[in-house]
């Protein structure tokens, strides 16, 4: 790689799309942006931005949007090093960045792609042919991917459940929100949406709820997400549950004169 710094105007310079699809977009708003642009006013830039020949910037976007901020004209810049995929690029330059849960997860999603491709490279060179590899060889090794997002192989795969999750459940992305604003641990966040992600029960089984609590002391330190649509001043729907389980029989009728959210 030709470290040689080289300046590069501003105007030239525009973010990787793949940047922007994988972080969040800067907050200009922020004391850290505010704290980045203000060393930068004091003592420029200090790390060039890594950008390819045509001006996309591989590695630097806050630096470049700091830069813009204060209305700069010139910027020290590398180019990126040849021979190596900008995607791999991009999540090395981004290893040590400070990340949400999503972000994480983001990176983790392309990581698992290009293993793939280069596994199937590998097995396309060894058997000679272009036969897709089959599900079960897909390159998805929980500790391969969890090293190289840098988290530990439980806390990566209570992550991705949680992640997953969100896609197709409104409760579960709201409490992924919440651990990545940072209001809730990650343990605690997968505790919350378990319930949406168990395997369904063996038919013509009826198991206690694991909510029940058979005393008449009951803390429930997060409303259950499968009690109705999350909003603030909502009853723990395990509390209603619990009264139900225990003063109810099979098929009675249950009247919920204020419905609210649908607990």
């Amino acid at each position: 790689m030709d470290t040689t710094s080289i300046s590069r105007p501003l105007s030239s310079l525009k973010a990787h799309p793949l940047n922007l699809s994988i972080y969040e977009a800067t907050d200009k708003n922020s004391l850290a942006f505010a704290q980045l642009a203000a060393s930068i006013h004091e003592n420029g830039i200090l790390q060039p931005i890594v950008i390819k020949e045509d001006g996309t910037i591989i590695s630097g976007h806050r630096r470049w949007l700091a830069a813009e901020f204060l209305e700069m004209e010139e910027l020290p810049c590398v180019l990126a090093p040849d021979g190596i995929d900008e995607r791999c690029l991009i999540v090395e330059y981004n290893r040590y960045r400070i990340k949400t849960i999503s972000e994480t997860m983001r990176e983790a999603e392309l990581v698992e792609v290009l293993v793939y491709e280069r596994n199937h490279l590998r097995k396309s060179e060894l058997a000679h042919s272009t036969t897709p590899l089959t599900d079960d060889e897909r390159a998805n090794s929980l500790g391969e991917l969890a090293s190289t997002v840098g988290m530990k192989r439980t806390s990566y795969y209570r992550a991705k459940k949680i992640f997953d999750a969100a896609k197709s459940n409104e409760n579960a992305k709201q409490i992924l929100s919440k651990l990545d604003r940072g209001e809730i641990t990650l343990t605690r966040a997968f505790s919350a949406i378990k319930v949406l992600i168990d395997l369904p029960p063996i038919e013509g089984v009826i198991e206690e709820p694991d909510f029940i609590r058979h005393y008449n002391w009951m803390t429930f330190s997060t409303c259950d997400p499968r009690f109705g649509i999350l909003y603030p001043g909502r009853k723990p729907g395990q509390l209603i549950a619990n009264f139900i389980w225990m003063y109810t029989d099979e098929e009675d009728l249950v009247v919920d004169p204020m419905a609210g959210c649908g607990t």
